[in-house]
């Protein structure tokens, strides 16, 4: 995975702190120091969990991503409504579960002058980006999200954009689809600086806030949907691109393999339709589809 500026800290690093943060208590801390970390603080709320460490030169504010056995988290994704913010409009649910630790993540942070690299995946990217917005002001500041939702409308996105000047980068691939929500079509737009990882193991970047006519990523939906159950984990940003292709490239391979299967029941009568043919709603066409 290259860097993304070689004044900042390694994305790999980063990746691997947003890792941490979704640990257990027992063993985030642990996790933290094993990366060279002490932790200052940790702050938990409604759908939001934060910590705050430091390597001695660097501050690290590391926001957790979606816990899918946490009910918080899962309506925090869903409340979809733009509400008015600092910069532009944001996601309520976003805001909302920024709020719910913002007053004692605040207090907390040090002011000696050390920089500030506040970091995330997922839903955590997401909090992140809310979180550089709020501290837009210091000169120190870096946002960088992994496999981030989109935040705020077309507003957020350029005012966010131009107060974090490449400061602020969301790396994504083409194979997660998380980046495609929400749609484009509610208001939403993404913001900063784009680090795409590719296939072949190389990147590519665009500059500047999305904007209406950008299309999502060149990957068919269809496509990122079958690969999504995995290639959307932080271990997939975290480990090398080589690593990753492996990957996506396996789960390729199992998806061609149960499509084959599938082929082969339906010609021994055993599956009522072919792969990708489109199936009925009927009561009798779902009970076929059991087979």
């Amino acid at each position: 995975m290259p860097p993304y500026d070689p004044a900042g800290p390694p994305l790999r690093l980063l990746a691997r702190l947003t890792r941490c943060a979704y640990y257990d208590a027992d063993r985030r801390r642990a996790a933290f120091a094993e990366a060279g970390q002490s932790v200052l603080g940790e702050f938990e709320g409604a759908g939001t969990l934060a910590v705050l460490s430091t390597s001695g030169s660097a501050v690290f504010l590391s926001f957790r991503g979606t816990d899918f056995d946490e009910l918080a988290d899962l309506l925090t994704d869903l409340k979809l409504r733009l509400i008015d913010a600092e910069v532009g409009r944001v996601h309520a649910g976003f805001s909302g579960a920024l709020d719910a630790v913002w007053p004692a993540l605040v207090a907390a942070l040090p002011d000696d002058g050390r920089p500030l690299c506040v970091v995330g995946h997922s839903l955590g990217g997401a909090l992140a980006q809310l979180a550089g917005s709020r501290l837009r002001t210091r000169a120190d500041l870096r946002v960088v999200s992994f496999g981030s939702p989109r935040v705020g409308d077309a507003a957020f996105a350029r005012g966010l954009t131009t107060a974090l000047a490449g400061r602020l980068v969301r790396v994504t691939h083409d194979h997660d689809p998380v980046g495609d929500l929400p749609p484009q079509g509610l208001g939403y737009r993404h913001a900063g600086q784009t680090l795409r990882l590719l296939d072949d193991g190389d990147f590519e970047t665009s500059d500047g806030p999305e904007s209406a006519d950008d299309r999502a990523a060149p990957v068919a939906l269809r496509e990122r949907l079958d690969d999504r159950a995995r290639t959307h984990l932080i271990r997939h940003y975290e480990g090398s691109s080589r690593a990753g292709r492996r990957a996506v490239g396996g789960l390729r391979a199992r998806a061609r393999r149960r499509r084959r299967r599938r082929w082969t029941r339906c010609r021994a009568g055993r599956a009522s339709t072919p792969p990708g043919q489109r199936r009925g709603r009927s009561r009798q066409g779902r009970a076929r589809r059991r087979c």
